[in-house]
């Protein structure tokens, strides 16, 4: 198990280490899931953006990344 839980930690730091880089400027959550997944099916947004924002909220707790409203809209910039 150890090796597995190794492997899991070192993709979701991958995937956290991906979404950074989508950050060009200001960047919606809506932005992220696609840089990430492409074009999702309805029933797979949810699951998308779940995952997305979750990314976001890593990188803006380690003060990667900085969370602020743009015209009524969540956008992440890099710190």
């Amino acid at each position: 198990p150890a090796e597995r839980i190794q492997a899991i930690r070192a993709d979701h730091e991958a995937r956290t280490d991906d979404v950074a880089d989508l950050l060009d400027g200001p960047t919606t959550p809506v932005d992220v899931m696609e840089g990430l997944f492409g074009e999702l099916p309805v029933t797979e947004q949810f699951s998308g953006m779940s995952e997305a924002v979750g990314h976001l909220d890593v990188l803006e707790t380690r003060g990667r990344v900085e969370q602020r409203e743009s015209g009524g809209v969540i956008v992440y910039e890099r710190a």
